[in-house]
């Protein structure tokens, strides 16, 4: 039997005390991450223990064989399960340089294709696709 670690008990305790939904576990977040880095777009991430969303990044770092994810300024790697949702901007802006303006494309069906077929919960919010990663059940919230 496996024996988690007091970080995890603490994540799991957050989960239950918010009364949140648990959406993926680490092997949907890795296929996910994996089929998101064909497309050279921003994403920015929302951790369970922060009310601060991450800044825009062109990348989402090494995904490596265990659950972590390389966050620019984040301090270091951040385990998924920390994860509550990944924002992904679908217009990719490919530099054309310094005197013309970038060239915008737009992935948008390309990111809902790909959602779709790995199965994860998304919602479009504004112009960007969120994944799920745990949802805040506000009506279930325990005091």
């Amino acid at each position: 039997m496996l024996r988690q670690s007091k970080q995890d008990d603490r994540v799991f305790a957050l989960i239950q005390r918010e009364g949140m939904n648990s959406l993926m576990n680490n092997t949907k977040w890795m296929r996910t991450i994996d089929a998101l880095r064909e497309f050279p777009l921003y994403f920015r991430v929302k951790l369970l223990n922060s009310e601060e969303v991450s800044s825009w990044e062109k990348s989402l770092g090494p995904l490596y064989e265990i659950p972590y994810l390389e966050l620019p300024g984040s301090g270091g790697p951040v385990r998924l399960v920390e994860v509550e949702w990944l924002e992904i901007d679908p217009i990719e802006q490919q530099y054309c340089g310094q005197l013309v303006k970038n060239r915008l494309i737009d992935r948008t069906v390309e990111i809902e294709q790909c959602l779709n077929s790995l199965r994860v919960l998304w919602t479009k919010e504004q112009a960007y696709y969120r994944i799920w990663g745990h949802f805040r059940n506000r009506a279930c919230k325990r005091s």
